[in-house]
């Protein structure tokens, strides 16, 4: 038998394609960990996703559900912060955009003692565009901060591997669908502020599955939301507006 991973599980599409294509194609033990934040409203559907994937897993195969450890959940505030993975994170933030998220993932594989904690960036991720050029492939068909890497993408990426690195959604979905796990990836989570229980439509995970080709997965009142996002922005800028100007007249 293959390696065990460790593997960070959001419930959502990308890593949970990771998780279910390491138990059931590559046949290898994951050991899947999640970061919960509590003031962020799509914990409890992410992790309803997980527990929704594993049973849909289970019945499509059993030996495959079993390969998929417990899940290792840790409170955001309990992560030990490093003041040196802050300041790379700001460094690279400055030249373009990068999810905060990669800060307190590098502290939680560093307080926990990772050195290959796989994250399930993709090719039409953001952190792609700080990883590209800087990574090479290994043996195993993953990918990994090349050796000669130094500087703020060394202190904040060294700790993780990239399975995915190369594959959009899409491909992955064509994969799923190959391996025959389609249906039970279609149950991954993915919105942060969903409306009624369902997905937004205008939340950065929504407005990527739009972009990225998997607009199906939106109820048509997302899909709408996401249409007209840009609309209600111009409308919100001239209520500040007004407001600012009868402040002004008010004086």
């Amino acid at each position: 038998m293959r390696q065990a991973i460790d593997a960070f599980w959001t419930g959502g599409w990308d890593s949970s394609y990771r998780v279910i294509q390491a138990a059931l194609v590559e046949q290898r033990d994951v050991r899947p960990h999640y970061i919960i934040d509590p003031v962020r409203r799509s914990s409890l559907h992410e992790l309803q996703a997980i527990s929704t994937i594993r049973s849909a897993l289970r019945r499509l195969d059993p030996a495959a559900a079993d390969r998929i450890q417990e899940l290792r959940i840790t409170p955001i505030m309990e992560i030990p912060e490093d003041t040196r993975i802050m300041a790379a994170y700001r460094g690279m933030r400055a030249s373009a955009y990068l999810g905060g998220q990669y800060v307190w993932l590098a502290n939680y594989a560093q307080s926990r003692g990772l050195e290959r904690l796989e994250l399930s960036v993709h090719v039409d991720d953001k952190a792609y565009h700080f990883l590209r050029g800087k990574v090479e492939e290994t043996d195993e068909g993953i990918w990994q901060l090349s050796d000669d890497v130094v500087g703020h993408e060394r202190e904040l990426f060294s700790r993780f591997t990239f399975p995915l690195l190369t594959l959009s959604k899409l491909q992955m979905r064509e994969q799923a669908s190959r391996h025959g796990f389609l249906e039970v990836l279609e149950n991954a989570w993915f919105c942060y502020h969903p409306l009624g229980g369902r997905p937004c439509g205008v939340c950065n995970p929504c407005q990527f599955t739009m972009e990225e080709g998997l607009s199906y997965r939106l109820p048509w009142q997302g899909r709408l939301r996401y249409r007209l996002r840009f609309l209600r922005q111009v409308l919100q800028a001239q209520r500040a507006l007004v407001r600012k100007g009868r402040r002004v007249l008010a004086r």
